[in-house]
């Protein structure tokens, strides 16, 4: 009888104890993303208000690391030679655009990330190239790069200025940690899909309707607490792959202008 009463009280306790535990997590997220977006608005009053690059398709300097990256974005086979490239990762994180300001490559790992990599993800986590981000950038900052067919906006990193966006457009978040492709650089688009660790619950095949939030970074030097409906619900027609080709530019973007996709000028979103 006194087992079976243990049994249920810690059938009780432990729901509230992991979600205390995830709500831990994302108060160090929600920090993490504060701290990269103040160090974004230290980079571009230093640079005539042009924003870093967001790495989109480039081995270039970008806002999460350097060019020396390069080969050290191939993904080990094991776990075992795992540390010779996350310490060249860090390395080029460090030469990266930010890496001076944000001083630590921990500011760019969600807690929750950490934990499931060394363990129930271990394997995706081996397949991503780029380990020293949990989060990435909205290629649209660099105008999705001339070899997507978009177009460079000005400057010396072909990004727009601070200026040219409004404080509320959004321009980081999770990466999906289920696609390890996503980590092939350290951009994206929204429609690729937001992380959902911290949903209470996550459906195999919803990704408006899970309960949970994730922190997302603005340009006005902010975080922002956003639920992944109201995440999903900017990009318009669902994610990636859901709704339409897995490798397709949505056909129909969400009603313009908003804060995930505005552009100057136009009232349609930056594909």
């Amino acid at each position: 009888m006194v087992i079976a009463i243990i049994a249920i009280l810690a059938g009780m306790l432990l729901p509230a104890l992991s979600k205390a535990k995830d709500k831990a997590q994302n108060t160090i997220d929600f920090n993490n993303t504060k701290q990269i977006m103040l160090a974004t608005l230290i980079f571009a009053g230093d640079n005539e208000e042009y924003m870093p690059t967001p790495a989109w398709g480039t081995g270039n300097d970008s806002w999460a690391y350097s060019s020396l990256m390069g080969d050290g974005r191939a993904s080990p086979t094991s776990m075992s030679n795992l540390e010779n490239q996350l310490e060249r990762q860090r390395e080029a994180f460090r030469l990266g655009q930010l890496g001076n300001i944000l001083s630590t490559e921990k500011v760019m790992i969600c807690p929750k990330d950490h934990t499931e990599s060394r363990g129930s993800k271990r394997n995706k986590y081996l397949q991503r190239n780029v380990k020293i981000t949990s989060y990435t950038w909205n290629g649209f900052v660099g105008g999705h790069g001339s070899r997507s067919g978009g177009s460079a906006p000005g400057g010396p990193f072909k990004t727009y200025k601070t200026t040219d966006l409004l404080p509320s457009n959004l321009i980081m978040w999770e990466t999906d940690e289920n696609t390890p492709f996503l980590f092939n650089d350290a951009g994206n688009r929204p429609d690729e899909g937001i992380s959902q660790r911290h949903a209470s619950t996550m459906p195999k095949d919803s990704y408006t309707d899970v309960g949970g939030r994730s922190a997302v970074g603005a340009i006005g030097g902010h975080a922002v607490n956003m639920t992944f409906r109201e995440f999903y619900l900017m990009v318009g027609k669902g994610r990636r792959g859901e709704l339409k080709p897995a490798n397709s530019f949505p056909s129909e973007p969400a009603v313009m202008p908003n804060d995930l996709y505005w552009m100057p000028g136009s009232n349609r979103g930056g594909w």
